[in-house]
C-alpha cells in the first residue's frame, strides 16, 4: 500500500473518530497491555497513593490497570486474581493479604 493511500485511510478513520478493538488486537500480538493490581485496602490513603503511582506510570508505557481491593481477605484475594487471570492480564502487581502467599506461589 502506497504512503498516500495510508494518509488517506488515517484521515478517514481520523474524521469517523475510529477506535481499535483491543480485544482483537489483544489475540493478534498475545498481549493485553493490562497490568492487574491488587491491593488491600483502597479506602487506605497509603494504598490509594501506591495505585495512583502505579496507574500513572502504567499509562506512560501504554498500559491499563484493572484494581481491586482485597480487604484483606485471602478468600477475596484470590477471588481478584481469578477475575485479573480470566481477563488475561500481561502481570500482577499484588500487595497480598494474610495468609495469601500459596496464591502468590501459584502464579509463579
Amino acid at each position: 500500500m502506497g504512503k498516500d493511500k495510508a494518509a488517506q485511510i488515517q484521515q478517514i478513520a481520523k474524521d469517523l473518530n475510529y477506535q481499535p478493538n483491543h480485544l482483537a488486537k489483544s489475540l493478534r500480538s498475545g498481549k493485553s497491555y493490562t497490568i492487574g493490581l491488587v491491593i488491600a485496602d483502597i479506602s487506605n490513603p497509603f494504598f490509594a497513593n501506591i495505585a495512583r503511582v502505579v496507574e500513572n506510570q502504567a499509562r506512560h508505557h501504554g498500559y491499563t490497570v484493572i484494581y481491586g481491593s482485597s480487604d484483606e481477605d485471602a478468600a477475596k484475594s484470590l477471588d481478584l486474581i481469578n477475575v485479573l487471570i480470566n481477563r488475561r492480564v500481561d502481570g500482577f502487581i499484588i500487595v497480598s493479604a494474610e495468609n495469601s502467599e500459596n496464591q502468590i506461589y501459584e502464579l509463579m
